[in-house]
């Protein structure tokens, strides 16, 4: 048997294919306009992220400074200002400022610490998704995304509040021991209402919980550091999960579109298309005529 005389075994080319591959560009050309998009933010997001070490630590030491010598200041005038208490207003007081503590401490949960939400970055695509589906998981991780970076960015300002909330602090123990010495002596205010002397110890222990609030939340540098790159880390996860996900809804799309224009031309002459294939798997002549 001659080589002409072979049978072939290759696969009969699939014009509709051609349509699929060059959709692949379609994918590209996407991933690299969300990339686009999102290029400078995340540069400059990184970028900061490499000098946070260091001026987080900048900040921490003056705040630490701050911090430390108004603590000291307040342990003193506190306790001078207790002595000036009978022993049923004291307990009366520490009684309400407990119930007032609580709910500071509440409050400050929501924003103090490391905030960073869960990253469900998941950027795999099943064979069936529909681009509704695609469409719709991409408008999530876009919410997501904006989520993550507006906590990353309120962590950078941590580097300039930090400091800012140590010198109020201090501040204020600083105008409380000036107050406290311009009143020995309680207020003749009439009974059940609130005394001098009442009203500096309130401050006191209004300033001790600002105090311990200073840090943020932070417990350490590396701490703080630490949720900053959880943060970074979510944000970039989540954006590349956006441009995979962009880059098949492209595609998916392109795909569709090209299924559609093959439907319109088997439409509109399903003859040529019966005999064609007929030539290519069944290795005959068409037949002739009509």
């Amino acid at each position: 048997m001659t080589t002409a005389q072979r049978p072939t075994t290759r696969k009969p080319c699939d014009p509709n294919e051609i349509g699929k591959l060059a959709c692949g560009s379609k994918r590209i050309e996407r991933q690299a306009a969300v990339t686009q998009e999102i290029q400078a933010k995340l540069d400059g997001y990184r970028a900061s992220f490499a000098t946070a070490r260091a001026d987080y630590t900048t900040a921490w030491k003056a705040a630490e400074a701050d911090r430390t010598a108004a603590a000291a200041t307040l342990e003193k005038v506190a306790k001078q200002l207790r002595c000036r208490l009978d022993e049923d207003t004291e307990t009366c007081l520490d009684r309400v400022w407990g119930a007032v503590r609580d709910g500071l401490d509440n409050c400050a949960k929501g924003t103090e610490g490391c905030r960073v939400g869960p990253c469900d970055a998941n950027d795999s695509v099943a064979a069936d998704e529909s681009l509704g589906s695609l469409a719709g998981r991409i408008e999530d991780l876009r919410n997501q995304a904006t989520t993550h970076e507006a906590t990353f960015e309120d962590l950078l300002e941590e580097i300039t509040k930090l400091p800012e909330r140590a010198t109020r602090a201090k501040e204020e123990v600083t105008t409380l021991e000036t107050d406290a010495r311009a009143a020995e002596t309680a207020s003749d205010a009439p009974a059940g209402a609130v005394t001098s002397v009442v009203r500096l110890n309130a401050r006191a222990l209004v300033a001790g919980w600002r105090l311990r609030h200073v840090r943020g939340g932070f417990d350490s540098i590396d701490d703080f550091l630490d949720c900053l790159c959880q943060a970074l880390t979510a944000v970039l996860r989540t954006w590349s999960a956006v441009v995979i996900l962009e880059g098949e809804k492209a595609y998916r799309a392109c795909v569709a579109g090209a299924d559609t224009d093959s439907c319109a031309v088997l439409l509109a002459d399903p003859l040529t298309a019966l005999l064609d294939r007929f030539v290519k798997e069944c290795a005959c002549p068409p037949p002739t005529g009509t």
